[in-house]
């Protein structure tokens, strides 16, 4: 098994790194750490290595901030299609409906085109809510409250 490097291994790593990072010199980090140049241009992969894995992580965290964001705005967009049916509210019913339409077609190009990033097919077609019309969304509600058993989204809603 290799020896692993010395420079990932010492207590002072982040300030070699950042060393690197910043484009000091190898002989001049060598210098200020005790090391040879030769171990600072071995470790500089390291640090790349490193770099890069943490700027995945991020990528990713974002991603899933944006997930959530994205399913927080779509069960505002069902309560408000929902309050607005148990009101009476028609015309804020077809508000409502175009606006749960809207975030599942943001929702699905979204999760494609991660897919797409992570060479994953894209999605199925067949399941583009985009395509429905009003009156195709609202059959489509009323099938899902009586699979679910509910008297209406509402009480979909609130189990959730």
């Amino acid at each position: 098994m290799p020896k692993p490097c010395s420079l990932c291994v010492s207590s002072q790593r982040n300030d070699i790194d950042a060393a690197l990072v910043a484009g000091v010199s190898y002989r001049i980090i060598a210098e200020r750490f005790g090391t040879s140049p030769a171990a600072v241009f071995r470790h500089k992969s390291h640090a790349a290595q490193a770099i890069q894995r943490a700027c995945e992580r991020h990528e990713e965290q974002l991603g899933d901030s944006l997930l959530d964001e994205m399913r927080r705005v779509q069960r505002k967009a069902w309560e408000l299609l929902s309050k607005t049916e148990s009101e009476g509210d028609h015309r804020g019913s077809i508000v409502a409906l175009r606006e749960v339409r809207e975030c599942q077609k943001s929702l699905g190009d979204m999760l494609s085109r991660a897919d797409a990033a992570d060479g994953l097919a894209a999605q199925d077609e067949r399941w583009d809510m985009s395509r429905l019309s009003d009156e195709q969304l609202q059959q489509l509600e009323a099938l899902m409250v009586v699979a679910y058993g509910m008297d209406s989204l509402e009480g979909m809603m609130r189990q959730k």
